[in-house]
């Protein structure tokens, strides 16, 4: 965990309960988003990847030029 991130959960930690809670949801809320995009990522990065992608590509590069 880096220093920014420990003394994030140390403040929090000072807070109310309720406050803590609201607080857990919007983190757990913001890491479910995030790996939901790197999902997805990594599945455009191999549909791109793939050699029908790349060729597709190219011809649709050649039609544009």
């Amino acid at each position: 965990m880096n220093t920014q991130l420990q003394q994030a959960f140390e403040g929090a930690y000072k807070l109310p309960l309720f406050e803590q809670n609201i607080l857990a949801e919007a983190l757990m809320a913001i890491i479910r988003n995030y790996e939901r995009f790197a999902d997805d990522e990594k599945q455009w990065d191999e549909l791109f990847q793939s050699e029908a992608s790349q060729e597709w590509l190219e011809k649709m590069a050649t039609q544009v030029m």
